[in-house]
């Protein structure tokens, strides 16, 4: 699986997981929980159970997960431009959002992937 593979696989994963589990099934277990590096860990692995990686991509996804986790929360303060958080160091649905895109954004570098968290509400062709 190449880097642009993976990067639509991530992508693609993603808007499904938010319109199916993350407002249904993972926000409720998460919210109003501090935004730790075990959370996020915890966060990320429940989207990652849904998407089908090959176990040595994983392997490397498992890594940059491990390094994210350390800095999800200055992570998306900075990155605010590309998602609607704006303060606060607990899950809700825009910092699990944010926490989400940045993320893939994250684990697809050196692409530069532009995902933003409105794009999660794109749909998904069948």
């Amino acid at each position: 699986m190449n880097l642009g593979e993976l990067a639509n696989r991530l992508t693609t994963d993603a808007k499904v997981f938010r319109n199916k589990k993350l407002i249904t099934e993972v926000l409720p277990k998460v919210n109003g929980q501090e935004i730790t590096e075990e959370n996020v860990k915890k966060f990320i692995n429940e989207f990652l159970t849904q998407v089908k990686l090959p176990a040595d991509v994983r392997d490397v996804i498992d890594l940059k997960l491990g390094d994210y986790s350390k800095r999800a929360l200055n992570s998306i303060r900075r990155n605010n431009h590309m998602n609607d958080y704006e303060s606060g160091n607990t899950f809700n649905q825009i910092s699990a959002e944010a926490i989400l895109v940045d993320f893939i954004n994250y684990a697809c570098m050196p692409l530069d992937l532009g995902f933003y968290t409105k794009d999660l509400l794109e749909k998904v062709p069948a």
